[in-house]
């Protein structure tokens, strides 16, 4: 029975307590390492004010070390990792060559109206991973190569890391295997 997996008979409980275990090992290992921090936060689009518009922008929802296709939060917490960007004012340019390259500008400028520093790496589009999400998912039967918007799944009895969205189930790792892995790269 592999180290992280679950007795039968435990419920979402010993499920949660696992994932917090395992997270708050990264965290602990991260902090001790002195790794520093990056910021989380979510997108705020543009909305409709009474004289005109207030444009997108990027709230924070806390701040955390991404670990390949997760990220720790400083709290001990497991999030799904989403889109990285560094935050950036960009160039009074009247003309993009595509317009991808507009879009991401104004991602980057949204970080910046966000309260960001030029320069500041921020991910957002993360989504908590907790038991009852991982269990949901097992029920549905999502951990088909195909659902990639869970990297982290139930296999069995046990906790794996796909490492990309087309990796088979099958090929999935341990998460504590996955988290020491990346860890190691980074110095932690």
């Amino acid at each position: 029975m592999p180290a992280n997996a679950l007795p039968r008979n435990d419920d979402a409980n010993a499920l949660d307590d696992l994932l917090q275990r395992v997270a708050r090992d990264a965290r602990d290992r991260c902090v001790a390492a002195g790794i520093p921090l990056e910021h989380l936060a979510e997108y705020v689009p543009p909305t409709r004010r009474l004289f005109g518009m207030r444009p997108a922008r990027f709230a924070s929802i806390g701040r955390g070390w991404r670990l390949g296709v997760v990220v720790i939060d400083e709290h001990g917490q497991l999030w799904r990792a989403g889109a990285t960007l560094r935050a950036h004012e960009p160039p009074p340019h009247k003309g993009y060559t595509a317009e991808s390259a507009r879009a991401r500008d104004e991602m980057r400028h949204a970080a910046i109206r966000g309260g960001y520093a030029e320069g500041t790496v921020v991910h957002y589009d993360c989504r908590e991973i907790t038991a009852a999400s991982l269990q949901q998912a097992s029920a549905a039967g999502d951990a088909s190569p195909a659902d990639g918007d869970q990297p982290v799944v139930l296999r069995g009895q046990a906790i794996y890391v796909r490492w990309s969205a087309h990796c088979a189930i099958e090929n999935a790792v341990p998460l504590e295997q996955y988290l020491a892995e990346r860890l190691e790269l980074i110095g932690a």
